[in-house]
């Protein structure tokens, strides 16, 4: 069915939302309190990922690293694509041009 301008079945307010964000469901989780420790469920986790860094979990030591001192930049090389190069243009007369399309003949 084409567009008309002024269809009364077009949705005006647009698209429906589909619900809250992911990160808003996990920031009310992790607020939550556990009934045997007291303490919210961020913290309870972030204890968890220190207990495997020192138990030697290797993802984990990344892992809390990245978020103390921030992920590591990686480090490129630049080569000749990202630079520019001036290339050299040499205009010839007529004699130099026969000279060399007559070497491709023969």
């Amino acid at each position: 069915m084409p567009f008309t301008k002024n269809d009364p079945n077009i949705n005006r307010a647009g698209r429906p939302h589909k619900g809250r964000a992911w990160s808003e469901v996990i920031e009310e989780v992790s607020e939550r309190v556990d009934d045997k420790s007291g303490k919210n469920y961020k913290q309870l986790v972030a204890e968890a990922l220190f207990n495997r860094a020192i138990s030697g979990d290797i993802t984990a030591i990344k892992e809390i690293g990245d978020r103390i001192d921030g992920k590591a930049k990686q480090q490129m090389k630049p080569t000749l694509v990202d630079k520019q190069v001036p290339i050299p243009i040499r205009l010839m007369n007529d004699y130099e041009n026969d000279v060399i399309f007559k070497s491709f003949e023969s």
